[in-house]
Formats: structure tokens, sequence, C-alpha cells
């Protein structure tokens, strides 16, 4: 496995997972409502995003067992592209809020992010 293949599967991983438990300990912690901040479309959203949570650490794990496999290529590809469109589309919601801890982790996957995109494409 390549460099660019460890990369992909680790931040694809650990995106994956991360948007797993976000949305998990808003649950368990009972504090959805406040996470949602009244969002209509909340429930959408929230299902939205474990699928691309999914899909992500099983693009990861699909490239751990076989990084040339036609599974790691589509779930990678397809995981990375519902996290940017997530990174596009997120962040609104806390600006408004001025959530500015939320908005720096947006951030901040948008650093790690920019380079996995590329390194599918191009690896």
């Amino acid at each position: 496995m390549s460099g660019a293949d460890w990369y992909i599967a680790l931040f694809s991983l650990g995106s994956g997972l991360g948007i797993i438990v976000f949305w998990i300990a808003a649950f368990v912690r009972g504090r959805f409502d406040e996470v949602a901040g009244g969002r209509e479309d909340i429930a959408f959203h929230t299902v939205a995003e474990l699928v691309t949570g999914a899909i992500l650490a099983a693009g990861a794990v699909a490239i751990l067992l076989d990084a040339d496999g036609r599974a790691a290529e589509l779930l990678s590809t397809l995981g990375l592209g519902l996290l940017l469109y997530s990174l596009l589309q997120s962040p609104g919601h806390y600006v408004a809020r001025q959530d500015r801890r939320m908005v720096r982790t947006f951030a901040v996957t948008w650093v790690f992010a920019i380079p996995a995109v590329v390194l599918r494409f191009v690896a």
C-alpha cells in the first residue's frame, strides 16, 4: 500500500468515525435539539451525515483490505465526495449560530480533505 493510500484510508476512517460519533454523542447526551438549533430538516441532515460517515469508513476499510480493488476506489471516492458536500453545506449553520469551535473544525477538516481528494484522483 502506498503512502497516498494510507493517507486516504486514515483520513477517511477518522472523518467517517468522527461524524458518526458526533451524532451518536448528540443523541446520547441529550444535546440533539441544541445541535439542531431549530433546523426543520435536521432528521434528513443527520441521516445524510451518518451515511457519509459510514461510506467514508467503508472506503477506508476497503483500502486497507485491497487498496487497488474496485470497492476501495468506488467507496473512497464516493465517501470523499459526500464529505466535500458536507463541508460546503454544514458550516453555514454554525456560522449563523456563531459556534466558532465547529467552524474551526470544518476549516481544519478542509485542510486535510483537499490532499485526500487530490491523492484519490492522482495516486
